[in-house]
């Protein structure tokens, strides 16, 4: 039936004219539809179609590659496995509770069988029809087993192990649950050694080379890792360009502290012993060695060893030295008085980081040295002050005797080369600086020639910067003049746009050219001074009157836009507000054409709101 037939048959709208009657009055069996109604209504036969949507079995890998705990991924494939077992049979057999051995077992089989698959399928295939597989694995004697797992066929098939052990199953080197498998292993087996857990896992699985892959897993256990820490070995950087370089001696020096050493104030029996540490001075180039003897580890003890250093062996340019908190104490007043005298020759300190003494092999070496003489010339023995700085004295003198080359077997050969023939090739004190207040005037024509070498700069400053200036990169298209009463959105680059402040323009502030570019903003906040690149004014600022009270329609214009709207000076939120609105009641072409026939039909008759808006009375 069409739907213009339908829409006029009475029993679309009617229905039967039983159901209009008294309920028991209605047939109780439904009546049947007369012939004359098959002729109207025509009974429609569709074909049942049922549409079944099918999926790929469960992924695997993607399993795998998800779960980095082999027990989880077990339990997962042995809940999928028990599903779909429930699916098949009857609610009275189905499985439920904690994940039972066998279901472990299976599981295992079915991950096991899906990697050999996905990394043995040539192998499979030739297993499949008997064909001869590759060399690599000839040895192993390969087999299919009843569940379709290659399995390791070997020599041991009449031994009384159990079918696992004789018989294990092959896996990849490389393949992530073989890495999942060696470290599930070796937490159950509490973290056993590299044999032990070969040996663990051959009892079910064999690895092809699985000794790496078994020597990375491990190595990757943190907990293994944190018995054994392995640090690292970076290697050996360059040596630095003071050490290679032909430098007066002392000129970099390290700076290193040893002790305690036992000293007593006199020598009789029973007398109090105190503490002496010695402060090494090393020279980077020559390695020669300079001891000092002090006190105590302060910084005043370092800074007159240092003086006295200094005093006997040169102004050194470079001290490189550890963290400690002498140095770094003596560092603040070594600069505090550089700075105060204005000297021009400074003292660089370099410190080397915390924690590292292999910074300072050169200096270490030196101690050691001293060390050793030390304790084979003093032994246990308690010397005085005295005594032990010249002890320490007399193995300055031997170790700076020290050849720093391989000696020579030849009587014809020269000495050896040795850090103590660097120390008496030059003064102890440099020269001073000439002083140029006592210079004569006729010196001055130096003067007057970088006098004329300034000028040419500023000549060529002049000719070959200056016109580079000429041109506007940016911001050369002319701006729309702010005026007073602007509403504008205050850009703030903290916070996003919708949460700019709105504020009305109070005062503008030209420059000498005349143009804008600063203006006085007033918010709720307040009053503000803002530049105008930080001011965006809104699009009907320029419809704005300030002497207009009354926000109202102009009888000779016609409701086009909410822009025709005046703003009136108070209240322009709630006037915003009001905009919005009618800027959306007037974008509909069908309300428009309404209030234009209004307009058209009532104009004699309409009044002023005192809101300013046209209401028919």
């Amino acid at each position: 039936m069409e739907n213009i037939q339908l829409k006029n048959h009475p029993l679309w709208w009617n229905g039967p004219t039983w159901l209009r009657q008294h309920p028991d009055n209605w047939p109780i069996e439904p009546s049947t539809a007369s012939p004359t109604d098959d002729t109207i209504i025509n009974s429609e036969t569709r074909r049942a179609v049922l549409l079944i949507s099918t999926e790929d079995a469960v992924d695997l890998d993607r399993v795998i590659n998800k779960f980095s705990s082999l027990s989880k991924i077990e339990n997962i494939v042995a809940y999928l496995l028990r599903f779909a077992n429930n699916c098949r049979v009857s609610n009275s057999t189905r499985r439920s509770g904690p994940i039972t051995k066998n279901e472990h077992v299976a599981a295992l089989k079915i991950l096991v069988k899906h990697v050999q698959r996905s990394s043995f399928q040539d192998i499979f295939q030739k297993l499949k029809t008997n064909q001869a597989c590759p060399k690599s694995i000839q040895r192993l004697a390969p087999f299919l087993d009843e569940d379709e797992i290659i399995r390791v066929g070997g020599r041991l098939s009449n031994s009384r192990l159990c079918f696992n052990e004789k018989h294990p199953a092959l896996l990849p080197r490389s393949h992530r649950f073989t890495r999942l498998l060696i470290e599930h292993t070796h937490k159950v087996h509490l973290h056993p050694g590299l044999k032990t857990l070969h040996f663990l896992l051959l009892q079910n699985f064999w690895i092809l080379s699985p000794q790496r892959t078994i020597r990375s897993v491990v190595a990757r256990c943190n907990k293994c890792f944190k018995v054994r820490p392995i640090p690292l070995e970076p290697p050996m950087a360059p040596l630095p360009a003071h050490r290679v370089q032909q430098l007066k001696p002392f000129q970099c020096v390290g700076i290193d502290f040893a002790g305690p050493f036992s000293v007593t104030q006199i020598r009789r029996r029973g007398a109090k012993s105190s503490k002496a540490f010695l402060c090494i001075f090393v020279c980077f180039t020559t390695k020669a060695v300079h001891l000092e003897l002090v006190s105590d580890l302060s910084t005043e003890a370092f800074l007159a060893a240092l003086r006295r250093f200094i005093a006997r062996r040169g102004r050194c340019n470079r001290i490189v030295s550890d963290c400690g908190t002498n140095f770094q104490g003596a560092f603040r007043q070594v600069k505090k008085f550089v700075q105060s005298a204005a000297e021009q020759e400074k003292i660089d300190w370099d410190f080397n980081p915390p924690s590292a003494p292999h910074f300072g092999g050169l200096w270490e070496a030196g101690v050691k040295s001293v060390k050793t003489d030390l304790r084979r010339v003093v032994g246990s023995q308690i010397l005085t002050f005295e005594e032990l700085n010249t002890v320490l004295v007399q193995i300055e003198a031997v170790l700076n005797s020290r050849p720093l080359g391989p000696l020579s077997s030849d009587p014809n050969d020269l000495t050896a080369l040795t850090p103590g023939h660097f120390l008496t090739l030059a003064p102890l004190t440099c020269l001073p600086e000439p002083n140029l207040e006592h210079v004569k005037l006729n010196r001055l024509s130096r003067w007057q020639l970088l006098q004329r070498m300034h000028q040419s700069f500023w000549d060529r400053w002049h000719r070959e910067y200056l016109h580079t200036l000429q041109q506007r990169s940016k911001w050369h298209k002319p701006q729309t003049d702010l005026s007073r009463g602007t509403l504008v959105l205050i850009k703030n680059d903290q916070v996003p746009p919708l949460q700019w402040n709105l504020g009305r323009v109070e005062d503008i502030h030209p420059g000498a050219d005349g143009v804008i570019r600063v203006a006085t903003v007033k918010t709720n906040g307040g009053s503000f001074r803002r530049p105008v690149v930080k001011l965006c004014p809104l699009p009907s600022h320029c419809d704005y009157q300030a002497s207009t009270t009354t926000l109202r329609v102009p009888s000779k214009t016609k409701l086009e836009s909410a822009a025709d709207l005046v703003i009136p000076a108070k209240n322009h939120r709630w006037v915003l507000r009001i905009r919005a609105s009618v800027t959306d009641l007037l974008s509909d072409p069908t309300l428009m054409a309404q209030l234009r026939s209004v307009e058209s039909l009532h104009s004699k008759h309409l009044l002023e709101s005192p809101i300013g808006f046209a209401v028919d009375i």
